[in-house]
């Protein structure tokens, strides 16, 4: 490889970081379930503990693995200097999968094949947006990725290595959010059309399902198989009480709107394009097997095609981050047909890249604008009011009847950041304000963003409190998480 194509791959990599990381204080996504998952890793990292289940399902009541509150653990001790270092891993966890997309295309086609791949992932308004988001979801683009990768090394060597770690992220996928679950769409092709279940790489490939399995299955077998049950029982009696009606999914908005959409922002920017690019990748992609066996590519269009279908039986709203698993997907599917027109109409192929390209570029800046975070400033300004009224003392918060979790938990994740937090701390509660609160109470010291706080110093020790307060500290909010079975009324 010459200089010039360091340089390109260098050029390359710092696009990419200035996409995931450019006015990134006004892009974070901050709300309560990230507050949520924020504390639950921050209490664990503090206390030395290992999350084994992961939030609660919106789907029903069941919890999938604790590996996603992992990767938040690990996000905060790699920046632990700033408040949004999670935030800024996960922005960092995307440009790596750019990097990995990029060294998964050369592997498969080389330089040419690696730098559109590369390029596509940089710019893909899906990946840009994302990639500021501390949500359960984000993680699934890398997961699929790696799977992806994991297949192909198998597919190229046969080793038991690569079927071990293929089994692995398949199956740690939708142990970090359920959508995942339609990479065994992609695994059985690959099964299928690889011949794995007719070697010994199946083995492997088992084996590595049943390592990322393994925290979730210990911690049920210890909780009379809570998960697994609420699990199945969603899965084949709950979901059916849902209409397609309600959830507006007619196949003729899903395939002429949803789709088209969904395409095009993960890979081209534009819908028709992005339909376009699909069903010609996998055209030529069907036309390669008449001719030979199905190649990889084949694999993954054939996939995508499969996962669309069931996605839309899928009882569930789509909101774009149910997609993120099919990312990489998407990308080296389109990827591959620029390459292929390129390898055969050279100009006419750099034409069609130029125009995927500009607008990419087109369609990027509202991703990038600045937005003033009101939630993040409207919790600083809260630690204040705290810090004026009770100068040098830590706090205890509670919230009244928890409806005020879209404030209070990210006002804790907060004060445990600046370690303002503690068990034995001022008791303080948060409940929405009214005029009438007020005014009538004696013990309120401040509002902010539309809630009251409160000293509740004096309240502590009436039969009513602990009906009516909820005590939102690291520690609470982990228990209701991890150890929801055992009594948490000493928290209250």
């Amino acid at each position: 490889m010459n200089k010039k194509v360091y340089l390109f791959f260098g050029l390359i990599i710092l696009v990419a970081l200035f996409f995931r990381l450019y006015n990134f204080q006004n892009r974070w996504g901050f709300a309560y379930d990230q507050a949520h998952d924020y504390l639950v890793a921050k209490y664990a990292l503090d206390a030395h503990k290992i999350p084994l289940v992961g939030p609660f399902s919106s789907a029903g009541p069941f919890q999938t693995g604790g590996q996603w509150y992992w990767i938040v653990m690990v996000g905060m001790a790699l920046f632990p200097f700033v408040f949004y270092g999670p935030w800024v891993f996960m922005a960092l966890w995307s440009f790596v999968f750019v990097l990995v997309i990029m060294k998964l295309a050369y592997e498969m086609n080389g330089y040419t094949f690696s730098i559109i791949a590369g390029i596509l992932a940089i710019l893909s308004p899906a990946q840009v947006s994302q990639s500021v988001h501390l949500t359960n979801q984000s993680p699934l683009a890398m997961i699929s990725l790696l799977a992806l990768w994991a297949g192909y090394r198998h597919l190229t060597s046969r080793s038991f290595v690569s079927a071990f770690f293929f089994g692995l992220f398949v199956a740690l996928a939708p142990l970090i959010h359920l959508s995942g679950a339609l990479l065994f769409v992609f695994a059985f092709v690959f099964i299928v059309f690889s011949g794995m279940f007719r070697r010994a790489g199946i083995f492997g490939c088992i084996l590595g399902g049943v390592c990322s399995l393994f925290p979730l299955a210990y911690y049920d077998s210890n909780h009379n198989f809570y998960n697994f049950n609420h699990m199945f029982r969603y899965l084949f009696i709950e979901k059916n009480s849902i209409s397609y009606e309600v959830l507006g999914r007619r196949w003729l908005t899903y395939l002429s709107d949803l789709i088209p959409y969904q395409i095009g922002r993960i890979s081209t920017g534009n819908s028709i394009m992005g339909v376009c690019t699909y069903i010609f990748s996998l055209v030529v992609s069907l036309y390669e097997k008449v001719k030979k066996r199905l190649s990889f590519i084949g694999m993954i269009n054939i996939s995508i095609a499969v996962m669309f279908f069931i996605i839309r039986y899928i009882k569930t709203p789509l909101y774009d981050s149910y997609f993120v698993f099919i990312h990489p997907f998407i990308i080296l599917s389109s990827s591959y047909v620029i390459f292929w027109i390129i390898a055969r109409k050279k100009i006419i192929g750099y034409i069609v890249f130029a125009v995927i390209f500009i607008r990419l570029i087109s369609v990027l800046p509202p991703e990038l604008s600045t937005q003033s975070n009101t939630l993040y400033a409207d919790v600083i300004s809260g630690t204040s009011t705290l810090a004026a009224a009770f100068p040098g003392e830590k706090f205890s918060l509670h919230d009244f009847t928890y409806k005020s979790a879209a404030y209070s938990l990210p006002l804790s994740s907060y004060l445990s950041y600046k370690d303002l937090i503690s068990e034995d701390g001022i008791p303080v509660g948060i409940r929405i304000a009214s005029p009438s609160a007020i005014v009538n109470s004696d013990i309120s010291f401040g509002t902010q963003a539309g809630y009251e706080f409160l000293d509740l110093r004096s309240k502590v020790l009436d039969t009513q409190f602990k009906n009516d307060w909820f005590r939102v500290n690291p520690l609470d909010v982990y228990r209701s998480t991890e150890e929801w079975d055992e009594s948490t009324s000493s928290s209250k």
